[in-house]
């Protein structure tokens, strides 16, 4: 939140160079979200910011220096070469994410055997056991991330074996991970789903690739 703020204060949704043409047309004509809505669910300075359409997180990952991950980027990240259920190992762990469990306002879904401390969003990091290999954190619960691919749901049957970016277009793009309202089946490392890119929701937010100066990531 505090990152996502500090873009839009110093002109985030004024300045060209961050947008694409579709992403620039979004914001001037579509009604926006009031910010109050949203920060029932995500408020604190350290919790992630939701409520973002993909052409909001390109921008903002633009502002930051970076860019949004492929789908293959963020898997691998996630799940390694070993190809592991979860960015910890193959045993869920209800200790190690923030999913619907009994804080979760959602009954019908909710786990009541696990409580992981929140009942909504959780600052970024809350959860050190459950960093993936790479030592990233949340990649699994807490909000789902919007990635830089388009989205189809049979893409990676014939896809390149080695850095695919996805298909060539689609209606929809990739989002991954699962969220603090979501079942713990969904907590999978390869939970994938698509959504216009304007859809707006409040357990969607962004996770930035920065290429360090050696040219790695």
């Amino acid at each position: 939140n505090a990152d996502f703020r500090r873009f839009r204060d110093a002109g985030g949704y004024s300045t060209r160079d961050y947008w694409s043409q579709e992403g620039w047309d979004y914001i001037h004509f579509q009604p926006s979200i009031p910010e109050s809505f949203c920060r029932r669910w995500s408020n604190l300075a350290t919790q992630p910011w939701i409520c973002m359409s993909w052409y909001e997180a390109a921008a903002f990952a633009r502002w930051a220096g970076g860019r949004l991950p492929t789908e293959a980027e963020w898997e691998y990240a996630a799940r390694g070469p070993e190809s592991l259920l979860y960015p910890w190992g193959n045993t869920f762990d209800g200790k190690r994410l923030n999913f619907c469990d009994s804080n979760c306002e959602h009954e019908i879904i909710r786990d009541s055997t696990v409580d992981d401390g929140h009942r909504y969003t959780a600052p970024v990091g809350s959860y050190p056991d459950g960093a993936s290999w790479t030592g990233a954190l949340d990649m699994s619960g807490n909000v789902r991330e919007w990635v830089a691919d388009w989205f189809d749901k049979d893409y990676f049957v014939i896809s390149p074996r080695d850095d695919p970016q996805g298909p060539a277009e689609s209606s929809h793009r990739s989002a991954r991970d699962s969220a603090w309202d979501y079942y713990a089946i969904y907590a999978r490392t390869a939970s994938r789903d698509g959504l216009t890119p304007i859809s707006v929701i409040n357990s969607l937010g962004v996770r930035i690739v920065v290429e360090d100066r050696l040219g790695g990531k």
